[in-house]
């Protein structure tokens, strides 16, 4: 029989879900404080690649990154 085991399921559950926009956008209405959903534009709220490469040359990979419109400028959610 063929091993058909997930692996990483809680990892694959959590970008699954949060790589929709509306899902992870009623978290953070939710979640954070009134003083960060000041600031912060959720209806600007778009997932961005989080994938890079440092200073030193090594790929680097993110779990799941946003890019939103702050009251200060440009932002990301990490």
């Amino acid at each position: 029989m063929e091993n058909k085991d997930i692996n990483n399921p809680h990892d694959k559950f959590f970008k699954a879900v949060w790589s929709d926009i509306k899902d992870a956008r009623l978290f953070f209405e939710n979640i954070l404080p009134a003083n960060l959903k000041e600031a912060i534009k959720l209806n600007t709220l778009k997932t961005a690649d989080g994938t890079w490469v440092n200073y030193a040359l090594e790929e680097v990979f993110s779990d799941m990154l946003y890019t939103v419109d702050t009251s200060n400028g440009p932002g990301y959610i990490y």
